[in-house]
Parts: C-alpha cells; structure tokens; sequence
C-alpha cells in the first residue's frame, strides 16, 4: 500500500515496514504479542497496527492506517485524554503510562508507549477484568456497615472505606498518612490499636483487636480484624476490618437483667463475606451462582474458588433451602437475615446469614453462631425451672418463636407459656400452636404489627391495648422483647384499673366543674350586693351632696359633710373588697375575644402599651375554660403592670391541634433565675390553675430580654364539658 509516498506498515509480515519502521522480523514478533501495539510517525500518522490492536478497537488497519491520530475517523473513538497523551508524548519526546476507558467498547485498556527512530511505539492491554473486579471491590467495601482500613509498616493509613469517613466525620484526604493517634483519637484508644497494629506486623499473624469508645449516646464497642498482607513472602501491608457489636453488648446486658432468663454468647465473630453472581438459563431463571469476591475468611472456608459454582462446591444449599432463599433475594431485592443449621460439606454448626443483592447477585455475610445455640439448648433444657417460675406470675407470659415463609416474617409459635395465658384460653394446649389462630384479633388491631416491628428493630414494646374479641372482652398491658429469633411477651389485665381511672376522671370533671360553677355562683352574689350595697351608698351620698348646693348654716354643713365622707368611706372599703370578686359578665354577652381585647385595652396607659391577638379559637368553648384563660390574662396583665416596669407588652391567644394557648410577652426587666425557681404568690396561684386544667406552664425570662409566659391547656380538660 502507497500513500503520501511512503510505505505503512501492515499487520502482515510480507509487507515492507514504514521507514524508520522496524524490521520484518520485529513486525512478525509484534504479531504474536498478547497485546495490541501499533506505531506513530513523527506527525502522528498510524504507521503500523498488530492484530491485537485490531481487535481492541474494533476496525481494520484499512480504516486508520496512514491518517494522523486526531484525524477522523480514529480507531474505535479513542478518548480524548489518550488521543491527547499521545500527541504530547510525539511533540515532547516523553511517554504515556496509565489505564484508560473505551467508552464504546466498554473495555479498559493500560496502555505505555516506548520510542522509536521513526516515533512512537504504543502498547495496549485489555484490563477490563481486572477493572470489574476493582469496582466490585469497592461497591462492596465503600456499601458494608465494616469499616476497612490498611495500614503500612510505619502504622499509618494509606487506605480507608466510605464508613470511616462518615463515623470520623473528616474527608479522606485528612486521613490518609497519619496514625491513629494523629487522626485524633484519644490516646487510650489510638495506642492500644497501634500496638495491635504492630504486634501484626511483628508475629505475621492476623490479631484480634476490641475496644470501647465513649460517646453522647453512651459507650459503643467495637471488635476488629487485622489481618497481614504479604509482598514477597513479607508482610507489607495490614487490612484491618471493625465492626460495631454494641447491640451484641447490650443484649447481653438484657439477658442478665431478666434473671438470666436467656444467656446468649454473642461475642465479637470472625465474619466471612462473599459475593456471588447468578447463573441464569436461556429463559432468564436462575440455574447457579458464580464467587466473584471473597474475603479472607471465606478463602479460608471455601479456597480459590472466584468464577466456580457453587453447586459444584456446596450442592447442599438445595437441600437445606438456602439456594431458594438466594434467589429470592437476587429476584425481589428484599434484604435477609436468618440462622441456619448446616452440617455439610466443610462446615458444622449454626450460621447467621445477611443476604443483600447486589446487581445480578448477591453479597452473603456469614457469622458462626453455634455458641450461641448451644447455649439456647441449654436453656431449652431448664425449660422445666422456668415454667414453675413463671406460673407464679399473674400475669400472662409467653416465649414465641418467629415464623417465616421465605424471607418473610409471617407469624409466631407458641414455646413457652405460664399458666397465666393457659388461663386465657383453657381450652387449647397453646405450645406449639400458631399465634395467630389463637388469636386472629391481633392483626386486626396492630398487635401483631407491633410485635413484628420488635424482631426487626430490636426495639423493646410496651403497650395498653383494648382487646374486644377471640373471646376477651378486657384491657392489657402488653409487653415485648427480641432475643435472637425468639420473642418474650407478656400480657397483663388492666380492666380494673382503667375503669378506677375513668371512674376517677368523670369525679375530677364534676368537682372542678362544681367548683368552678361555685365561684361564679358567689361572684354573681357579690354582685348583687355590690349593686344593692355600694350602689346604695353611692346613692346617699349623692342625696347629701345636693343638699350642700344651697346655703346652710355652718353647724348643719359640718354635719352633712361628715356624713358624705362617711358613706364615700364605706363606698369605697366595700369597692376594694368587691373589685377583685366580679363576675365578667361581658364573658357571656361578648365572648372571651371582646374581653381579653378589653384587658389589653384596661391595662393600657402611658407608660404601658399592650398589644392583643386572638386567632383560630374553636366553636362552642365551655364558658368555664373561658373563664380560667381569662382568669390567667387577667392575672397576667396585672403582674405586668405592677411588677415588670415593662413599655410594651404582647398578649396572643390561640388554638393549636388539641390545646389551647396563653402566651404572653413584656420587654419588661424580667425575672432572676432564682425568682422563677422560687415562684412567688403570684405565680404560684397562676401554676394552680394551669395544674388544674391539666396543662403546662413554661417561664423564659432574664433581666435583659423580658419575660415569656406559655401556658398551654387541652380542650379536652376537665373544666371543657360538663359530667356526663
């Protein structure tokens, strides 16, 4: 082939080499490289490509050979950052070392060039492999709960996952090259960690490491794994991975508080993790999984075993079911977590297994729990001992073991009970019966729900629940704990006790209600006499003042004005007594946002200005509780006047869900932290009424700032309805 004048190189060995090119024989040897090579020019014209590199891009020489290395088309779209590698290394004499993406292809490729008399050479790899492996790799390290970090020889860290970053709450280049103790951790944590770290090193030997850390939600504990990496038979690295078993410890502690009713050893455990691809047929069903990734434990477990099947390796995960529950993870993407008994192949003893999916797979987090279910076993064989102590409880116990249907948590076996709950239903031998047969009703009402929500959080339950149904007609208090699959409830008739209380509320209804019905009734008194009697006095003395109109003799004058004085006196003693017993009555002709509006207004003058905003008040408002909010207002406002040596004051009431709100505000001098603690008469006659009303109040005042008064009472308080 001629072009431009020269002769191209082909991938052909009978054609003659580009000049400058190398020789024949150097050609026919770069045809039988495992790599893709082909050369540039000094302008960057393809000179030469092998069959590798043919195959790598996709084209034939014919395509590409002769043209420079920007122009188009170029071999299979080459990216930008290779295309302008390249150009630099031609025009600079330098060279290209690095791995880049074919996008088009979907291929990796480390590629390194070397020069040559007539310009450059280039070598391509495909590392696509690796490259998926690398990805996996990190999806599955950066997405696990584990932190995972390596350490070099000097114990600093040269690698770390997404969880380290996120507990340390420091980006990852702020972690990288320092120790432990450089990171800031404290010293009694970073030196015994350290010192693990090279006892690793040291001994050649993975080390165990536990440690407890403080923290504002209470001590969380750790265990790690640090295992040594070797580089020519010499540990070079260590890999170290941590996992947080603060649950595992506080399990623990419950156990021993329930007079050691369940003893569970659930130490920190050497966990083995894969992930494995699915093997599907031609309709797409799942036939067989592939090891894509093992961790160290698993290798010790299963081998070398990356790319080989499963079924060839463990056929027994048909048998046992856990092949089914694989697929159904990889199918659904439902997340499962089970104990299993397997005692085939290379393992013997009870697992706890976490199935995930991941792409068309699955990653499988292993934790030897045979400990743990001996100690089960021997509880199981105590069951005796436990049933005579719990038959002396009155109340209704129950230990039930979880039931599943796939990975689906859908009812609960009955394997304990006291006599209790034989009481409830005497006519059924409840061991080993389904829970809810015996009792349908508790889905119905969210008991079952509820009971569910307590295996898959941990979270502990306690509840008092009405139960009409399956022949109960009673209230309970209802309790329950997880551990391990199994869950301890109890169940205890409170009939008595709510009825007692109901009884109770209806009486506090009617005696707040009567009470409040007799101070409005004796404040109507009051103002009768106030008008029979004050009025009277004012009238009298309005007769002796129009007598002093006309001239009198000096003696007769004396006698009327000492009269007047008198009647004014005992007008005005009457008024001081009277002033603070009155009955609102605008309450019931205006309503209660004419009347806090008038307070407002009242309490106004010169040296005060206060503000009123009344919103969202409900319909039909018991007078009573009225009456008690303007009863506080009024209060309130007074105090405000007398004490606060305020200019402004705001006072805002409103309904909000089920409570009604009292809030009031003066940029007043405000109270001392003391005098709020102490809580003077005034005060304390306000927290009577808000006690009364079964509400709250709430002070927040300094000597800066003024004083916030927040009273909120329920609309569903005592004084809110009349007895029924």
């Amino acid at each position: 082939m001629q072009q431009d004048g020269n002769t191209l190189g082909s991938n052909s060995s009978d054609n003659a080499s580009a000049p400058g090119f190398p020789a024949d024989s150097i050609v026919q040897l770069c045809n039988t490289m495992p790599w893709g090579v082909f050369a540039l020019d000094a302008d960057g014209r393809l000179t030469y490509i092998n069959t590798k590199a043919e195959a790598l891009w996709g084209m034939s020489s014919a395509e590409f050979l002769g043209r420079q290395l920007w122009q188009s088309p170029t071999p299979a779209a080459l990216p930008s950052e290779l295309s302008l590698a390249l150009q630099q290394a031609i025009s600079q004499a330098g060279s290209v070392e690095g791995q880049f993406q074919l996008p088009n292809r979907k291929q990796w490729l480390q590629v390194s060039t070397a020069p040559y008399a007539g310009g450059l050479l280039v070598y391509a790899h495909d590392i696509t492999s690796f490259k998926q492996q690398e990805i996996q790799y990190r999806t599955l390290t950066d997405n696990t709960p584990d932190v995972i970090t390596r350490w070099d020889m000097e114990l600093r860290l040269v690698y770390a996952n997404q969880a380290l970053v996120e507990r340390s709450g420091q980006p990852l280049q702020a972690l990288l090259g320092r120790t432990n103790l450089e990171i800031g951790h404290p010293e009694s944590i970073a030196r015994p960690w350290m010192e693990s770290l090279r006892r690793t090193f040291d001994t050649e030997k993975a080390q165990e490491h536990y440690n407890k850390v403080d923290s504002p939600s209470g001590a969380k504990h750790f265990f790690s794994r640090l295992v040594p990496e070797f580089v020519d038979g010499k540990p070079d690295t260590v890999l170290a991975i941590a996992r947080e078993i603060t649950e595992l410890k506080q399990a623990e502690a419950d156990i021993q508080q329930s007079q050691q009713f369940l003893q569970a050893i659930l130490d920190s455990s050497n966990n083995m993790i894969q992930m494995m691809q699915a093997v599907r047929d031609e309709q797409g069903h799942i036939i067989d999984f592939r090891w894509r990734l093992l961790n160290t434990r698993s290798i010790q477990a299963f081998g070398q075993v990356i790319g080989e099947s499963i079924l060839q390796h463990n056929p027994s995960v048909i048998s046992t079911g856990l092949f089914q529950r694989f697929v159904a993870v990889t199918e659904t993407g439902v997340p499962a977590q089970f104990d299993i008994e397997y005692r085939h192949e290379q393992f013997d003893g009870w697992y706890n297994l976490s199935l995930v999916k991941l792409e068309d797979g699955i990653v499988i987090t292993t934790t030897d729990i045979t400990e743990r279910k001996l100690t089960e076993l021997q509880l199981r064989e105590s069951q005796e001992l436990l049933q005579n102590a719990f038959d002396v409880s009155t109340m209704a116990f129950a230990l039930l073991q979880a039931v599943y249907e796939g990975p689906e948590l859908t009812d609960f076996r009955y394997i304990l009970v006291n006599k209790a709950s034989r009481d409830l239903q005497p006519d059924k031998n409840l061991v080993g019966m389904r829970y809810t047969k015996v009792y349908p009703t508790v889905k119905q009402i969210g008991v079952f729900d509820s009971f569910k929500r307590v295996m898959e959080t941990g979270e502990p339950l306690d509840i008092e629940q009405y139960y009409s149904g399956d022949g109960l007609q009673n209230w309970f208090r209802i309790t329950a704990r997880k551990i391990g699959e199994l869950l301890v409830t109890s169940a205890e008739d409170i009939s008595a006790r709510k009825l007692a209380e109901a009884s109770k509320l209806v009486q506090q209804q009617q005696l707040v209600n009567a009470v409040l019905e007799a101070q409005e009734t004796e404040r109507r008194r009051i103002a009768e006499d106030l008008h029979n009697g004050l009025g009277q006095l004012l009238y009298a003395s309005k007769l002796h003042l129009n007598q002093l109109e006309q001239p009198l003799p000096f003696a007769q004058f004396s006698e009327l004005k000492h009269k007047t004085v008198q009647l004014l006196t005992s007008a005005i003693s009457q008024t001081r007594t009277l002033s603070h017993q009155l009955t609102p009555t605008a309450l019931k002709e205006l309503g209660l946002e004419a009347v806090l509006r008038d307070i407002c207004h009242d309490y106004s003058n010169r040296q005060l200005r206060m503000h009123c905003r009344v919103t969202a008040l409900p319909i039909g408002l018991h007078l009573n509780l009225q009456l008690a909010l303007y009863r506080m207002a009024q209060e309130l406002a007074n105090n405000i006047v007398k004490h606060a040596d305020a200019t402004e004051a705001w006072m805002h009431v409103r309904a909000f869900k089920s409570s009604l709100i009292l809030e009031v505000t003066d940029n007043g001098r405000g109270f001392a932290q003391e005098q709020i603690k102490s809580k003077g008469i005034g005060l304390r006659t306000l927290q009577d009424r808000v006690d009364l009303l079964s509400g709250t109040l709430h002070i927040d005042s300094t000597p800066e700032h003024g004083t916030t008064i927040h009273i909120e009472v329920p609309l569903t308080s005592p004084v809110n309805s009349p007895p029924q």
